[in-house]
């Protein structure tokens, strides 16, 4: 299984030993680490670029995206550091989502700029890897909440 995992963050633990693969993609270019982690084959990438600069309203989604699929990788695992409306929700929890709300409003939406194609949304995020990560949690004893809506907003 080849897994991409996306941080806002270096994670040495990916990086570290890793091998560092520049993509060119027809959006832009992307520095990926490769690594193996027991029987999966991780690529890792910092969504604000190599060296950690690129500020949140310009990465560059579609290229990670691509970098990602050329790598052929079966699932994308995005970590975030976020806050949340929900007060049983602490610092240090971990939020499964099912669901999300885009409000950015300058991001490139869509790969497909020169057809019309229709997404079902329905469902947006992997039930299989969802429960495997509810699992993990377990298994770590990690405090988890097994459902939550993510939001995105600009920055």
């Amino acid at each position: 299984m080849r897994v991409g995992v996306i941080s806002g963050h270096t994670i040495g633990s990916f990086t570290d030993n890793a091998q560092e693969i520049d993509v060119e993609t027809p959006y832009g270019s992307v520095t990926l680490w490769y690594s193996k982690k027991n029987s999966r084959e991780v690529f890792f990438v910092n969504r604000h670029g190599k060296n950690a600069d690129d500020p949140p309203h310009m990465i560059n989604y579609r290229a990670i995206i691509h970098a990602l699929k050329v790598g052929g990788v079966d699932s994308v695992l995005s970590i975030g550091t976020v806050g949340s409306l929900n007060p049983s929700i602490k610092a240090g929890d971990f939020v499964i989502p099912h669901d999300f709300i885009d409000f950015t409003k300058s991001r490139n939406y869509t790969f497909y700029d020169n057809k019309r194609v229709h997404v079902d949304m329905s469902n947006p995020l992997c039930p299989s890897l969802r429960r495997s990560m509810v699992t993990a949690c377990r298994e770590l004893s990690q405090k988890c909440h097994e459902k939550g809506i993510y939001l995105a907003t600009e920055g």
